[in-house]
């Protein structure tokens, strides 16, 4: 983003984009805190808190913790990185490929912070699929980086329309479990 021209974006983007990198740096920090030999220490500022708030934030903090008990198993960790970091790479260069088919005007970054931006979009409540958020976001990446406005439009969407295969692949995946009952519970030794 500090790399766009002034006015490239509506006003309020770029600020909002800085709280929500902020508030992701705090659920990294809270994640750091409820390592084991921290844990001490954070239930000891959460006995500062007020009785509701306090249960709330302990309630939801050890079900942070479990989960981040199930990976943190270097081995299971870097997996899980690398998994992510192909996935992630994947995801951008098929906008990439597309952007350049469909919004030839934009710059090189500029479907990676279609990317970005689309991603984020979906922390925004929405219809079902993020349909409008992440199409009005992604295309406001490409547009920001120099598409005609019409082109990104063509490109968020066919981006959005990739998703289909993948979902559809990922319920298959699922039906499985569904019908053994087991559906939506994921233990240690998944």
């Amino acid at each position: 983003l500090s790399g766009l021209p002034e006015g490239a974006l509506p006003p309020g983007v770029a600020a909002a984009a800085g709280w929500l990198a902020a508030a992701a740096a705090a659920v990294l920090a809270a994640a750091f805190l409820l390592a084991a030999p921290r844990r001490a220490a954070l239930l000891r500022l959460l006995a500062r808190l007020g009785g509701r708030w306090r249960a709330a934030a302990l309630r939801h903090g050890a079900r942070l913790a479990e989960a981040l008990g199930v990976v943190r198993p270097a081995p299971r960790l870097f997996a899980l990185g690398l998994f992510s970091a192909a996935s992630c790479g994947c995801d951008g260069m098929a906008v990439v490929v597309l952007a350049a088919e469909l919004a030839p005007g934009a710059a090189p970054a500029g479907p990676w912070l279609s990317l970005s931006a689309g991603a984020l979009a979906m922390a925004i409540p929405s219809g079902p699929g993020y349909v409008g958020t992440y199409d009005y976001f992604s295309a406001l990446g490409l547009s920001a980086h120099g598409a005609a406005p019409a082109a990104a439009a063509a490109a968020a969407l066919a981006v959005h329309a990739l998703w289909i295969p993948f979902t559809a692949a990922g319920l298959l995946c699922l039906a499985p479990f569904a019908r053994a009952g087991r559906g939506g519970a994921i233990s240690k030794d998944s």
